[in-house]
This record gives structure tokens, sequence and C-alpha cells, in this order.
């Protein structure tokens, strides 16, 4: 295991970086998408297969979360938005940094709101973040006592696979559940199921078709 470090300027990324033998040019719907997002008050994407191909599809759905939105994936310095460095940490091809600086960097930008766990909620407070503020500097670090600073030493344990951008902002909801939990609000589910009876499953109902057919 390898300790994260920050891409090179310049490193690929699809929007961000480029599947085998594609270039790294964003498709006409993410272009769209980040075009829109740049104009909306509240985006929600919504789709069945968020990762066809590579996992950098879903860091290119959370940079369109995070047009203007620096509580997704930071603000332009963070870590999180470079789409290399981002999916190696969560999918714990690296680990955070032994350094105190250095894995306060990966933390506070941006740093969990104080609803994501006590800890971070202590921390904020701490540091007397205005609420909305999805970024600590990196000097706040000295500015937190020793038993906060051992506090965020525990937290960097299991930080980049229990609190990342793609935990925090991706909620994964399987059809089943879909189909049997029901909206307090309406008392039906959220999704109706589509019921299909097949008939014609025996040999002798089969229909003839022609040969063309």
């Amino acid at each position: 295991m390898r300790y994260c470090r920050r891409s090179a300027p310049g490193a690929s990324q699809k929007f961000g970086a480029a599947l085998p033998g594609e270039k790294p040019d964003p498709n006409n719907l993410l272009a769209f998408l980040h075009d829109i997002a740049a104009r909306t008050k509240t985006l929600l994407l919504a789709t069945a297969t968020p990762v066809q191909l590579d996992p950098i599809e879903a860091w290119d759905l959370l940079s369109v979360l995070a047009v203007g939105n620096e509580h997704v994936l930071g603000n332009a310095w963070s870590h999180w938005r470079h789409a290399a460095d981002a999916l190696d940490m969560t999918m714990q091809r690296c680990t955070l940094p032994a350094d105190d600086h250095a894995f306060w960097d990966w933390l506070r930008n941006p740093l969990p709101w104080g609803s994501e766990g006590r800890e971070f909620e202590i921390v904020r407070r701490a540091l007397r973040l205005p609420h909305g503020q999805a970024v600590a500097t990196g000097s706040d670090w000295e500015r937190l006592g020793n038993p906060d600073q051992s506090r965020l030493r525990r937290l960097a344990r299991d930080f980049a696979s229990q609190h990342n951008p793609f935990i925090r902002h991706i909620v994964r909801r399987t059809r089943d559940y879909l189909e049997t939990t029901r909206d307090p609000e309406t008392g039906e589910p959220y999704l109706k199921p589509v019921r299909v009876e097949l008939y014609g499953e025996r040999d002798e109902e089969a229909i003839p078709l022609p040969l063309y057919l």
C-alpha cells in the first residue's frame, strides 16, 4: 500500500481521464450537465448505471454535482478534484499520508458537515467554521488543540473508506428497496412494480414465424 500524492499538473482526467482509446474530452451529455449545473439551484442526478465501464464515470457525475458546490469535492485545490487521486484513495489503492499536515489536506477540503458525525461536529465547532463553509484552511490545523488533533488522527484511519465524497453524495437504492419500501407521505411504494405474466411457455403454445422473422 502506498501513500496518495497529488497528481502532477496536466495529469489525465476525464473531465477528467480518458478511458482506453478515448480522448479526455467530455461527451455531449457530460458537457451539457456541467453547463446546466452552473445555472441550477438544486441538482439531483438519477441513474441506474453510475458506472458502466470505468469507476471514473462516478467521479464525472460527482464533478457535475460539484459545480459551484465546494462541499462535494472541495475547492480548486482539493485532492478530490483530481480524478486519479480521488479514485485511488476511495478504492484503497493508497492510504492517507502519515504526516499530520498532509492528511489534514485530504480531510479539510472539503471538511464533512457536523451532521455526518459527532467528531466532525466537534472539530468544526473548535474551528468556528460558519454554517455552509465547506473548506477549512491548512493553517487551521495549528488552531486545533491536542485533543482535537488526536481525534482527527483517529478519524484518518477510516476516513477514506467511510467518509469519502463518493459515499457522501451517491445514494444507492436497489429495485427491491424501491418496490417494497413505502413513501411515508403517500403510502405508496417509491417505485410501483411492473409485473410480467408470460403466456405460451410450452412448445405447443409457440407461435410459428416465417424464416425472415
